[in-house]
């Protein structure tokens, strides 16, 4: 507005601001009683307002200061702060040789936006110059032979490119460097996809790469993070050999044999639920819908460990949580036996003998509190009264947790998860030693070609 003002050559702009309630609150130009403005100059009078005044309109500086009145902006810190004084000057020492002055030299290109071109890049010596040819920005550094150390011996730190020189895609934002900063996000979360490495460093870092390379930077961070996958399966021998130390009646020796036969007296509702998850995996439509229900993301080892973890916490959160519980039925059951019980308030029981009942509903049924059995059947297939045996139950005066089966009881639940699952620490693990037999990984095709994991990653790790 001022640059368009001084353009058609005014020297004063008078601004009226009315109030809420509609009165002129007083005008000032030329000679406004209120911020009267100098040639040109502006102000703004009005009740409640600060005057302000721009001596004048030519003052670019200026002008652009006000557009954080109108469009306010808040910079959010990014990770990538820290590598700002990553160079500083002459002289700065760098430990790790030519890869550590590498390294910093890539992360400090990064955080300021510009990209740069190798001049000389050998084991004793590196010089970089600015990609932009006009541009002046250059650093050269060599080892120190006597520390060991790299040190900067020349270095001209003024981007004469300006701002038109940097981008947010930076070539030396490699798979290798991003595998790095995501290795610690991916051993937590092994379902890290490359969309989410793209989005979390465009929001943290300020660089923008393409998918290919943050799937790649994913499968880096992996093996980085949980070895090789084909000798995670000769690591299995060990692993089952520290579990049964730890614990002999261990899951290994547990689910031994017929599934069938393992979950012939389980409850009728977990071998349900057990039945889907298997069934799931069964009709997966997909590799990587199979892969999902059985967390395939991880090399074997690994995969059977973080499930040990996973049942680990929730024994030992069951365990705690089963100690408060002061009643004889668990919460679930306490909670569905209470429900019943309010429904069958108003039903009409008739006696035949000591433990046989006549519930007068619509239609009437016929309960055998001695046998356990109700016409519905409910009661027998579940081993839970249903409503007509709780309303029999309470008719004759009976203690009715009595006739509930003791896999809904509070005992039966803190033996279950009385036992705790040890840890297994890796920390002492060493070298797999070959005992005749190794187990080998399934058949299966890797995503990418072979002669590319294994110029890159020295290895073929075999997923699905």
């Amino acid at each position: 507005m001022f640059a368009v003002a001084d353009s058609i050559g005014l020297n004063c702009i008078e601004v009226t601001v009315v109030d809420s309630h509609g009165f002129d609150s007083g005008t000032s130009g030329c000679g406004g009683d209120v911020g009267a403005s100098t040639s040109k100059g502006i102000s703004f009078s009005g009740q409640g307002l600060v005057v302000h005044r721009l001596e004048s309109m030519g003052d670019v500086g200026k002008e652009d200061d006000l557009g954080a009145m109108f469009c306010p902006h808040q910079q959010r810190p990014r990770l990538s702060d820290a590598w700002k004084e990553l160079i500083k000057s002459v002289g700065q020492l760098f430990v790790g040789g030519s890869e550590g002055f590498r390294d910093a030299l890539r992360k400090y290109s990064i955080v300021h936006s510009f990209e740069f071109d190798f001049v000389k890049n050998e084991t004793e010596r590196v010089t970089a110059v600015c990609k932009v040819k006009s541009c002046k920005w250059n650093i050269h550094a060599r080892l120190d032979k006597v520390c060991g150390c790299f040190y900067i011996k020349r270095y001209y730190n003024v981007h004469s490119c300006g701002v038109a020189g940097h981008t947010t895609k930076n070539c030396h934002a490699n798979s290798t460097l991003i595998s790095q900063l995501i290795k610690d996000d991916v051993r937590d979360k092994s379902k890290k996809r490359p969309v989410d490495v793209v989005d979390d460093l465009k929001e943290y870092y300020g660089v923008d790469v393409s998918y290919n390379r943050a799937w790649l930077a994913v499968q880096k961070a992996k093996f980085s993070a949980f070895g090789d996958y084909s000798d995670s399966f000769n690591q299995l021998q060990w692993y089952r050999n520290v579990v049964l130390n730890l614990d002999p009646r261990s899951v290994f020796d547990v689910l031994k044999g017929n599934l069938r036969t393992a979950l012939a007296p389980t409850n009728v509702k977990y071998k349900e639920s057990l039945i889907r998850v298997f069934l799931k995996c069964a009709y997966a439509l997909t590799v990587a819908k199979f892969n999902q229900h059985m967390e395939r993301e991880l090399p074997v080892l690994d995969m059977v460990d973080r499930i040990r973890k996973k049942m680990m916490k929730l024994m030992c959160l069951r365990r705690e949580r089963a100690s408060k519980w002061e009643q004889v039925i668990c919460p679930y059951g306490e909670s569905r036996l209470e429900n019943l019980y309010d429904l069958v308030k108003t039903w009409k029981v008739i006696p035949s003998s000591a433990d046989i009942f006549e519930v007068d509903t619509d239609p009437s049924v016929c309960v055998d509190i001695g046998r356990r059995t109700c016409s519905c059947c409910w009661w027998q297939l579940n081993g839970f009264p249903c409503c007509h045996a709780v309303c029999a139950i309470k008719y004759s005066g009976k203690d009715l947790n009595l006739y509930v089966e003791r896999y809904f009881h509070v005992e039966s639940y803190r033996q279950v998860y009385s036992k705790p699952i040890y840890p297994v620490a890796s920390l002492l693990k060493g070298d797999v030693v070959d005992c005749g037999t190794s187990i080998l990984p399934p058949v299966d095709t890797p995503i990418w070609p072979n002669d590319y994991f294994k110029s890159h990653l020295g290895t073929i790790p075999m997923m699905k």
